[in-house]
């Protein structure tokens, strides 16, 4: 019993132990510089023991010991649980069923800005599509393939969509350029069919459909635009020309990540043995991350120029942390990938430049977000660099800079 709650231990505060670091040692946590990593310039630092330096530190030999005598208890539940069938269902060709129906509750253009607003109620949306399933062995890398295949069905119930479109003007027609769009499903239900028979509907649960649908909502913003832009391509507009009446240029310097000290562990670590080495899998998340940017805005006015901060702020990002340990030598490989940001971010402007937003929200939502988001992420997958000690120790300090022009 003690040694089963050694191994909880270990496993249940494996992101406490990553992180121990040495009094002496610089914390990063709080505030880790972006772009690219460099190598420590101190050759001091470098010369020294590697222990006293290493970011992280951890039991190997009794995080062996103690899963192996777990793995040979377990042996027998765990070939009885491998003897289950397993299956993984693909579908394909999926598209609307021909007596789709939707009511626009509103429609809202706005030429000034460029854009359209509309609310669509699609009631109850059928895909349909084909569906193919797929046993697999032990090995869930291998695929066994079986005539197992036919026609399905998903019926998804009170759909409400919000599509907010960007226009462009070329040739005197308006364009649905670019498409944003948030959507609300109450219920989903599929159903296989065929030729004979159709079966009982099944109710899908939404926390299982997330990739689903995303895709969903691509192509639903795909489908719309194709579907007013080909109203729009008969509608021509004689004598108006879009100015563009203030020009902008956004320089950004300095960024800074915070909050990676936030981190906690989402879900219950899994592992398994291969050869000589032992893998540990979680999920971990971040409560609170920031990115934090310098910005310079010039304004060709006479108006000097305006500066202050870009804060990003994210909450709830989710990443899969993998740890690979060898016993003999004492080896540790930390490998982290970002999985999704579970709440939407927030963005916001400090300084003279913040009265001025509305002339450049545009890009704030599309280009800048996308720029500082992009900088988290690889702020975050940069943490697989911290076990490794003397030589190949990395600290980051370059300074991520762009510019935007609007």
């Amino acid at each position: 019993m003690r040694k089963l709650v050694l191994a909880y231990f270990i496993c249940s505060n494996i992101d406490l132990a990553i992180f121990s670091k040495d009094n002496d040692v610089r914390d990063l946590d709080d505030e880790t510089r972006l772009n690219r990593a460099e190598p420590a310039s101190d050759e001091n630092e470098i010369s020294g023991d590697s222990e006293s330096i290493c970011w992280m530190t951890l039991n190997s030999s009794a995080l062996f010991k103690t899963l192996d005598e777990i793995d040979g208890n377990n042996s027998k539940t765990n070939t009885t649980m491998n003897e289950r069938e397993k299956r993984l269902q693909f579908f394909h060709r999926m598209k609307l069923r021909n007596n789709t129906h939707f009511r626009v509750n509103f429609i809202h253009n706005d030429i000034s800005k460029m854009m359209i607003t509309i609310n669509l109620a699609l009631v109850d949306l059928h895909l349909k599509g084909a569906y193919e399933r797929a046993l697999t062995e032990d090995d869930p890398s291998v695929l066994i393939y079986a005539p197992n295949f036919g026609e399905v069905e998903f019926l998804l119930k009170n759909v409400k969509y919000l599509m907010k479109g960007q226009y462009r003007l070329v040739n005197k027609h308006l364009t649905i350029e670019l498409v944003k769009s948030d959507i609300e499903i109450e219920e989903t239900l599929m159903m296989y069919t065929n030729q004979a028979i159709e079966s009982a509907a099944i109710r899908l649960e939404k926390e299982k459909m997330g990739a689903f649908l995303s895709r969903l909502q691509n192509d639903l913003d795909e489908w719309m635009k194709d579907y007013f832009n080909d109203y729009l391509i008969y509608i021509e507009l004689d004598g108006i020309e879009h100015m563009q009446e203030l020009e902008c240029q956004i320089s950004l310097h300095d960024g800074a990540l915070h909050g990676l000290n936030s981190m906690f562990r989402r879900s219950v670590p899994t592992g398994y043995k291969m050869d000589k080495v032992r893998k540990i899998d979680s999920i971990v998340a971040f409560s609170n991350l920031k990115v934090v940017y310098k910005y310079e805005a010039i304004i060709p006015t006479g108006v000097p120029s305006l500066s202050g901060e870009l804060t990003l702020s994210a909450n709830e990002v989710a990443a899969r942390l993998g740890l690979s340990v060898i016993e003999e030598p004492d080896t540790v490989d930390l490998d982290i990938q970002f999985l999704n940001q579970m709440k939407a971010e927030s963005l916001t402007v400090e300084g003279p430049a913040n009265t001025l937003i509305a002339n450049f929200r545009h890009v704030l939502e599309n280009e800048i977000i996308t720029l500082m988001a992009s900088s988290l992420v690889h702020g975050v997958e940069s943490l697989k660099s911290l076990p490794h000690c003397g030589k190949n120790k990395l600290h980051y300090s370059v300074l991520f800079d762009c510019c935007v022009s609007i």
